[in-house]
This record gives structure tokens, C-alpha cells and sequence, in this order.
């Protein structure tokens, strides 16, 4: 457990126990996901949804389209998914994701016609619901696990490894030892994790370009990855599971 090591850039809001720390770590970084499950399991109900076609009057285009935006976005999101984080850090840029998440189900929740509701999970609950609110609660709760991640924040640390990268190895040191819960800077658990992550990033450093996106397309084993990356969504929607389910 962390003892009394005094803390200079980590807020008393992170808890002492390492263990704590690290469950909200993973929480903070998974949570935000469950907004996806959410919608592939269920979005396909809302075709079934009487209230939900007599209000828009869905088409087999926009039909098909619902279906395809859960990946829609992926087509911004990748080029952003790298620099964002790296240059503004991880907490803020899952502050942002998760806000953006918020107002999207706020914007869905609202839809007055087709072109405004991209994206919607139904719940099958609702179905009882004579009013066009049965899917408009289940759009509105999917703002639920980015407002987890959003409470969850104040009480993680920034990666030690983004601060390192970042010429802070002070504040990357003192949050390494907040995540692994030690009471010196000197103990060995702490000097062999903190040597680790500084060598991996000088080999980072030396091992590949300062361009990431040139790096993409450098070879041809980086290639047939791309390719493989580029064809999943294409794959996925071709199997017809969104649908079918």
C-alpha cells in the first residue's frame, strides 16, 4: 500500500490502495465500450419497434444505414485515435470521447426525423411504451457508461508512460509509484518498471519514424495489416449479424 510518499503532481482524489487504483484504471478505459455492445445488441430491435417506424417511417437505405454507423464514425475516429493522446495525454482524451458520446445521445434522444438519429439501441422493455419515448429512453441511456468514465477520471492518474514521453519524468515517477503502491523511489520493484517503460521508449524512439501514418504504409507486412484492419468493418457488416441478431 502506498505509504507516505509525498505527492506533488497526483491528486489526493486517487486512492492509496494500488489495487483500487488499478480497478479504476481498467474501469475508466473499459467502461466507455460498453456504449457499443450496447447498440450492436440491440439496434436491431428497433426495426421491430412500431413507434420507432411510425415515427421515421425507415426505408431499407436508411434501415441498412443504422446499422452500418456503429462503424461510420471509425472513418474520423482513426485518424484520431493516435495524435489526440499522445499530444493532449489519455485522461483528457477519454474525457473528450466520453463527451462526445454524451452529446450524440443527447442529439439521438432528440431526433425529430431520420437524418439526426444515426444511431440508436432499443430496449426491449420499451416495446410498452405507446409514445415515441420507448426509443428515446434507450437512446438517452446510452450516455450511461461515458458518465461513468467521466466520474471515474478524477480519481486515476495520467499515464506514467505519456509523462515520460513527455519530458515530465517527476510527475511519471511519482504516479508510478502511486500505480504500484510503493513507499521509496528506490525500492527495486519501482526502479525495474521505471527502467523498463524509459527503454522502450527510447527503442521506440529509434526504431520507428516520427511520421506514424507513414509508417502504416512502409513495408509490405505493415501493408497486408492495413489491409486487414481496412476489411474488418467491410467483413463484419457483409456477415449480416446486425441484422440477424
Amino acid at each position: 500500500m502506498m505509504g507516505d510518499l509525498e505527492r506533488k503532481y497526483v491528486s489526493r482524489l486517487v486512492p492509496k490502495n494500488p489495487r483500487i487504483t488499478a480497478t479504476l484504471l481498467v474501469l475508466v478505459a473499459i467502461v466507455n465500450s460498453m456504449t457499443l455492445g450496447y447498440d450492436t445488441s440491440m439496434l436491431n430491435g428497433l426495426n421491430m419497434l412500431p413507434q420507432y417506424k411510425d415515427y421515421f417511417h425507415p426505408n431499407t437505405a436508411t434501415t441498412g444505414l443504422n446499422n452500418a454507423s456503429l462503424w461510420i464514425g471509425n472513418i474520423l475516429g482513426c485518424f484520431l485515435i493516435q495524435p489526440v493522446p499522445d499530444r493532449l495525454g489519455r485522461k483528457p482524451a477519454i474525457l473528450g470521447s466520453a463527451l462526445i458520446c454524451v452529446v450524440g445521445c443527447i442529439i439521438q434522444g432528440a431526433a425529430q426525423n431520420m437524418a439526426i438519429l444515426i444511431a440508436v439501441g432499443i430496449n426491449y422493455h420499451m416495446v410498452n411504451i405507446p409514445t415515441t419515448w420507448a426509443w428515446r429512453i434507450p437512446s438517452i441511456l446510452q450516455c450511461v457508461p461515458s458518465l461513468l468514465a467521466i466520474c471515474f477520471l478524477p480519481f486515476v492518474p495520467e499515464s506514467p508512460r505519456w509523462l515520460l514521453a513527455n519530458n515530465q519524468p517527476e510527475a511519471a515517477k511519482e504516479v508510478l509509484a502511486v500505480v504500484i503502491g510503493v513507499e521509496s523511489l528506490e525500492e527495486p520493484d519501482f526502479v525495474r518498471v521505471f527502467n523498463d517503460i524509459s527503454t522502450v521508449l527510447e527503442t521506440e524512439a529509434m526504431n520507428h519514424p516520427e511520421n506514424a501514418w507513414k509508417e502504416i504504409f512502409t513495408g509490405k507486412p505493415n501493408r497486408r495489416r492495413l489491409a486487414i484492419l481496412v476489411s474488418f468493418g467491410v467483413m463484419v457488416q457483409l456477415l449480416g449479424n446486425f441484422v440477424a441478431s
